[in-house]
């Protein structure tokens, strides 16, 4: 039995600095991945790729800006070579007011990261992935 069941696969987990998003990142490269810890916080990607150690890359990225998650797919690309599984890890929950009080600006933040952000991130992802008519996507 593979000790390392996911042994030289090339992850992408988005919202990966902290939190659940930082654990995945971690169990994924336990299992022997490669992993791009790709989040808007540059310094804190950082930080945490150096604390996973080496076969990991951060990717500074804002997941609702489409120029932005193409350049980080673009990188993964160029550092690895393939991807193989993306984590669509990365999510706001917003403002903590009422609805009633709730800004719209606030809202379509948590839209264009929780929802167009994944959209993108998928998006990007397949087209790397159906030309070797393999690959994974997992949605928080």
């Amino acid at each position: 039995m593979n000790s390392q069941p996911l042994q030289n696969r090339i992850a992408v987990v988005t919202g990966a600095a902290q939190g659940i998003g930082n654990a995945i990142a971690r169990r994924l490269a336990s299992e022997g991945a490669h992993v791009a810890i790709v989040d808007i916080d540059g310094a804190a990607a950082t930080r945490a790729a150096a604390q996973i150690g080496s076969g990991t890359l951060a990717v500074e990225a804002d997941v609702s800006r489409e120029e932005e998650v193409d350049r980080a797919f673009s990188k993964v690309i160029e550092e690895f070579g393939r991807l193989d599984i993306l984590v669509n890890n990365a999510g706001i929950v917003g403002s903590d007011s009422p609805v009633h009080d709730l800004l719209l600006d606030d809202w379509e933040r948590v839209l264009d990261i929780n929802l167009k952000g994944t959209f993108l991130c998928s998006r990007a992802a397949v087209r790397h992935m159906i030309p070797k008519k393999s690959g994974v996507i997992v949605s928080m």
